[in-house]
């Protein structure tokens, strides 16, 4: 350990192990303590895919701007790669949410071996995980293990991507034929995929099922004091976060967890 001290920057989580009270001679006598730190990274990959969206937009602006010259072709590319990079991080984001609340969901060692036996798609994982942690209904539960399921189809393309030919596919906003790759990873895609991605984050941590352990509760909390100024950054830049009214209405200070039937996503 650094003889300067410790650095604990926002997001981050201390906790002291191993302290030891007693009483001696001359009093009270404390024992050394271990110093363990924790960072929450959905929020940070959050932001990170929040960047890469502006750039993507910022690129596709910049195509349209240029008709069919070298800046188009240029443009393009910036917007294909910003795209990829977002849909990557927002799905990242929604491992570490994953990371963060398996362990609040009751999901037992058996059933993890088992998803490692059976090779179980990780949107599955994540799906299940959500459902039991936050006590999902039916209908809610579908729509967010579709959402994962079209993220997760979007990221394996990305970080494992297939190789060989294909035939040119037409390009929705130029017309012109290009790599499904550059389709597939373009703006409205991104922001789509951020979109869910932080939507999701946000409104399940808001929303808490009555009987949620104290353990959930605070982790609730700690990722909507996290993702407040990214829901607030996200509205101002791209409108209505999710489709819930109630959730929408809500004022800068007011995102703050509540217990309820969680029925959201």
């Amino acid at each position: 350990m650094a003889d300067d001290g410790i650095v604990v920057p926002k997001g981050a989580s201390l906790r002291l192990t191993n302290l030891r009270i007693g009483w001696g001679p001359k009093g009270p006598e404390v024992g050394p303590a271990t110093v363990e730190l924790s960072l929450h990274m959905a929020p940070v990959w959050i932001e990170i895919a929040l960047g890469h969206l502006v750039d993507s937009e910022e690129h596709r602006l910049r195509r349209l701007a240029a008709a069919k010259d070298d800046k188009a072709s240029s443009s393009a590319e910036g917007e294909f790669v910003a795209a990829m990079q977002a849909i990557v991080a927002a799905a990242t984001a929604l491992d570490a949410f994953y990371a963060l609340i398996k362990p609040l969901a009751g999901i037992s060692e058996e059933m993890s071996a088992t998803w490692r036996v059976k090779g179980t798609a990780r949107y599955k994982q994540v799906a299940e995980v959500l459902r039991r942690g936050f006590a999902l209904q039916p209908k809610p539960s579908d729509r967010l293990r579709q959402m994962l399921k079209e993220i997760y189809r979007f990221r394996d393309w990305a970080v494992h991507p297939p190789a060989g030919f294909s035939l040119p596919v037409q390009h929705p906003e130029s017309g012109t034929g290009v790599e499904w790759r550059f389709v597939a990873f373009r703006f409205d895609n991104a922001r789509a995929a951020v979109r869910s991605a932080l939507g999701c984050i946000a409104l399940l941590s808001w929303s808490v099922r009555a009987d949620a352990p104290e353990a959930l509760l605070d982790a609730s909390k700690a990722t909507v004091e996290l993702t407040n100024r990214l829901v607030q950054r996200w509205r101002q830049r791209y409108g209505p976060l999710t489709d819930d009214e109630k959730f929408e209405s809500t004022g800068r200070d007011e995102l703050t967890p509540t217990r309820g039937s969680n029925d959201v996503t």
